[in-house]
């Protein structure tokens, strides 16, 4: 074997080599092996300007951990979930969190003891918002929420 590349290296038996391969090889396979590695080429240039060569290590973790696959399998669900939320609800909600957030900062400080905890208790309306959140916890945990 070392003697024959040996002998390639000798100017003669690399030209009929070169010049056999040019025999086999037609225009359009030429053409077609020009725009394969020209393809590759832009395609791994994209690759590598993306960032997307830093994002392997997360998807190696998601693979061997086999959440890949669960996300797989549950993306889905999550977005027939979010497809069928009513936007009004969602701007309530929204509306709602940052109303609550300004009066509790505005609200005075809490009393402390069971006494403070007593007058809240006291009131009808905040009777109703515990039952409403038992409630939504109840049927929250009832609706096959649990992990597979």
């Amino acid at each position: 074997m070392n003697t024959q590349i040996q002998d390639l290296t000798t100017g003669t038996d690399l030209e009929h080599l070169l010049e056999a391969v040019r025999d086999t090889l037609s225009d359009e396979m030429i053409v077609r092996l020009a725009g394969t590695l020209s393809g590759s080429l832009d395609l791994l240039d994209r690759l590598n300007r993306s960032g997307v060569l830093d994002a392997l290590p997360v998807l190696e973790r998601l693979i061997g951990s086999g959440d890949l696959e669960r996300l797989q399998r549950l993306l889905p669900r999550m977005l027939d979930l979010m497809e069928g939320l009513d936007r009004e609800l969602l701007d309530g909600l929204s509306r709602s969190l940052v109303q609550a957030r300004q009066e509790s900062a505005e609200a005075p400080a809490a009393l402390g003891g069971v006494g403070g905890f007593w007058a809240i208790l006291r009131e009808p309306e905040n009777q109703e918002t515990i039952r409403f959140f038992l409630n939504f916890g109840k049927h929250f945990r009832n609706s096959g929420t649990e992990p597979d």
